[in-house]
């Protein structure tokens, strides 16, 4: 029965190096105490195409450089950051949250402190002995984009960061910022992306929340400095300890009137304290004002008492000066350009912006180039570096919402047709940045298209989006690189009254959410989902879809710790692939239901199951399978303490995860160094030398005989 695994038995007992390959047949594995279960792959129209060994890690790239800091034209705010930088070299403090309200300028009093610290750190008069590292954290960072990035930037290598549960992650990250050898100062940006309003983390972000009860429970070796509206909530309701917040505030007088002097305002100094008063020291609505006054050529004087003027300073100063400037100071060109930046959620080339834009005449390049420098020098649009532009939140929704003046429908209209050429734009951007299917490696890797759906789902074009995902095998591959955050946003764009896919589709588009919320052990969310997916494919009459739901469902209730209902499911779903014939998903059935009796303590059960699905797996050629049901057998008998039996079918499993690049072989491989603690020493190097040349015998004499 298993001769043909003896070839992948493995002498050595050393840990192998990892790899972050899956099998394209290959279900992720979820382990329940000493029990792994396989989760089906997608049905038929959905399997997963076959990979290359990756080369890097699956994350996304989030480090970068800090806003502008250039003295001429950012008040550099000495004070304030001589406060947050001696806060962060204090032994007593291992992170730093600057919060407050949009546009107040948390970001530019980081990057302002992380000149600091790499001015004094080139001076060599700093506790921070290697230069800072900055990294924006966007709607779509996870908890495995920041260990990624962090642990590269840090050189502290992380095995596998992908496989890795987001609990573990964060745990793994405050060690890494923990090990260096010398103190470094890291910024995140705009945290405030991964976390809801009431600052705790976003539900579709695991391992987020406990990082951040990681860096208020200890000291650190590095330090953190976060950037955040609302203030980070960790998931324990623990005071401010290790994890300082620091509140924001607007510039002062001082600061108000250094920094509108370096913008040459012509003014008196009392003026200039009215119009700082006014704002509130708010830096973008003085950035504002500022603009107002050089299009219109005002003086300040002007802009503060004539008459006209005053309805400026009443209710949302920042939008009230937007108004002023976009409806009566801006030509057409400038809100053309401006309305084309609006509709991208992250920095985006010139290009980007024309492709929006629909001119009835021909207008020179060049002529949009001398716009586009014309609304950085009034402050409407922010540079990022590398020929990237974005304009700020709050130009953003007010742009979004002056497409058409004075009709709502219109208006909305209007931006739709800008999102569909968004997503038309990232199409064919994707045509040459996205690699071929077989090629791809990474999330950054399918960046263009993910951009495309979003900008397909603004634009309510919902079926082009759900059918450029399945064209691309979008669910698959973000779902095994760890992008489930990025898969959790597009998917619940699509679940809108507005849309009415077809009932497969629907059930197609429930069960995917109920993969992605069981792999953030989201239970509750995973079972309505597919409860409402085995409804659809009921509707539907596709039975092996229906098996395949109930098999999913079995696995909730198994992670709930219902082990008799997840046998009940089990059996269900068992029944359904005998029904229709379907072996490879009878087989992960059959391992499954064994794991459940195993469990519940009927091992006799679970054993006779175990075989079944053994055989299957060697039937149909399922080795990612046949090695999961080996393992599962080998952890039965290292309960029961038969440990030679254990040993051979961890060692054949391990042999088989090698030879299909399966992940799971670092965690096998944990399974033998449990044994090998467990007996000693000595006592393991005499049963590896007795087992490792008698695990086919070993296993066969086992099967044949039974527990």
């Amino acid at each position: 029965m298993v001769a043909t695994l003896w070839p992948y038995i493995v002498s050595s007992n050393k840990k192998a190096e990892t790899t972050t390959t899956t099998s394209s047949t290959d279900p992720p594995i979820y382990q329940i105490p000493q029990i792994i279960v396989q989760v089906p792959p997608t049905p038929p129209t959905l399997q997963r195409s076959p990979v290359s060994p990756p080369t890097q890690a699956a994350y996304r790239g989030i480090v970068g450089i800090p806003p502008p800091t250039d003295p001429k034209t950012i008040q550099q705010r000495e004070k304030a950051v001589k406060e947050v930088y001696d806060k962060l070299t204090q032994p007593d403090i291992t992170a730093i949250a600057l919060t407050g309200i949009g546009g107040v300028g948390k970001s530019t009093l980081a990057a302002l402190v992380y000149r600091y610290a790499e001015a004094r750190q080139r001076a060599g008069n700093s506790p921070f002995a290697m230069p800072p590292i900055w990294t924006r954290i966007d709607l779509s960072v996870t908890m495995t984009d920041i260990l990624g990035n962090l642990s590269d930037a840090l050189k502290v290598p992380i095995t596998d960061v992908s496989t890795l549960s987001p609990q573990n992650q964060a745990i793994a990250l405050f060690k890494a910022l923990n090990s260096v050898d010398q103190p470094h100062l890291i910024v995140l940006d705009q945290f405030e992306n991964v976390l809801e309003d009431d600052g705790h983390a976003k539900s579709d972000r695991p391992g987020i929340g406990e990082w951040l009860d990681a860096l208020n429970s200890e000291r650190c070796t590095c330090r953190v400095l976060l950037t955040s509206r609302p203030d980070p909530q960790g998931t324990r309701d623990y005071p401010t300890t290790y994890l300082q917040l620091c509140h924001v505030d607007g510039l002062s007088e001082v600061e108000g009137i250094e920094l509108l002097q370096k913008w040459k305002v012509n003014a008196t100094e009392a003026d200039m304290r009215t119009a700082i008063k006014r704002c509130k020291g708010h830096t973008l609505s003085l950035t504002l004002l500022v603009s107002l006054l050089q299009k219109r050529n005002l003086s300040l004087s002007t802009l503060l008492n004539d008459q006209q003027y005053m309805q400026l300073w009443t209710g949302d100063i920042a939008k009230k000066l937007l108004n002023a400037i976009y409806n009566e100071q801006l030509d057409t060109l400038e809100r053309k350009l401006l309305q084309g930046f609006s509709v991208y959620r992250e920095p985006v080339r010139l290009d980007a912006a024309l492709a929006i834009i629909d001119t009835s005449t021909q207008i020179p390049r060049v002529q949009f180039e001398s716009t586009l420098d014309g609304l950085l020098a009034l402050h409407l649009l922010q540079a990022s570096g590398e020929g990237r532009y974005q304009l700020h939140i709050i130009v953003a929704t007010y742009v979004q919402d002056h497409f058409v003046e004075g009709n709502e429908l219109a208006n909305r209209q209007a931006l739709q047709v800008g999102h569909t050429r968004a997503a038309r734009y990232y199409q064919q951007l994707a045509a040459t940045s996205c690699p071929p299917r077989e090629k791809r490696k990474q999330i950054n890797d399918v960046h263009d298209l993910v951009e495309a759906i979003w900008q397909h789902s603004q634009a309510g074009q919902w079926q082009e989006a759900y059918d450029l995902m399945e064209q691309e095998s979008i669910f698959n591959e973000l779902n095994r690189w760890g992008g489930n955050a990025i898969l959790l946003e597009l998917y619940q764009l699509l679940l809108t009254d507005k849309w009415h896919p077809e009932r497969s589709e629907a059930a197609d588009l429930y069960n995917r959410l109920g993969w992605i919320y069981y792999d953030l052990g989201k239970m509750k969310a995973a079972l309505k989902y597919y409860e409402e997916a085995l409804t659809k494919w009921k509707e539907v009459g596709d039975r092996g879809r229906e098996g395949f739901i109930l098999n999913n469902l079995a696995l909730v209730f198994n992670s709930l710790g219902q082990n008799e209902k997840a046998i009940e499911y089990y059996e269900q779903a068992l029944s359904i692939q005998r029904e229709v014939g379907n072996r490879l998903e009878e087989g992960r059935a059959l391992n499954n239901l064994a794991g459940a009796y195993d469990a519940l303590g009927q091992k006799q059960e679970a054993f006779h199951y175990y075989n079944q699905a053994l055989q299957i797996s060697q039937e149909v050629g399922d080795r990612a399978g046949e090695g999961t049901t080996l393992w599962n057998i080998g952890a039965l008998y290292f309960k029961r303490n038969r440990y030679n039996v254990a040993l051979a079918c961890f060692l054949i499993a391990r042999g088989i995860f090698e030879e299909v690049q399966n992940p799971n072989r670092e965690k096998v491989q944990n399974s033998i160094d449990d044994l090998h603690e467990e007996v000693g020493e000595k006592w393991f190097a005499e049963l590896l030398g007795q087992v490792e040349l008698q695990a086919y015998q070993i296993v066969e004499q086992v099967l044949s005989k039974g527990l």
